[in-house]
């Protein structure tokens, strides 16, 4: 599915990307997911980003305000 229609007004250079499933753990991720890296009561979910990037989450949906370096081009 498009990423446009899971997130209201998203940018226009990501509007198209298409998203196999979403995935709310970094270890259960797969190639083409969304990821969200919530801030859970235990843990943040941005400290597991890396990691869903390398096991091929094509973006990222985290807090207004996390630092994220893209070290590759999806």
């Amino acid at each position: 599915m498009l990423l446009k229609k899971l997130i209201k007004n998203p940018s226009s250079n990501i509007k198209n990307l298409n998203i196999r499933d979403l995935a709310l753990d970094s270890r259960k991720v797969k190639k083409g997911d969304l990821f969200f890296a919530l801030k859970g009561s235990k843990l943040n979910g941005s400290f597991f980003i890396e990691s869903a990037i390398n096991k091929g989450a094509k973006a990222v949906i985290c807090s207004k305000g996390t630092n994220i370096r893209n070290k590759k081009k999806m």
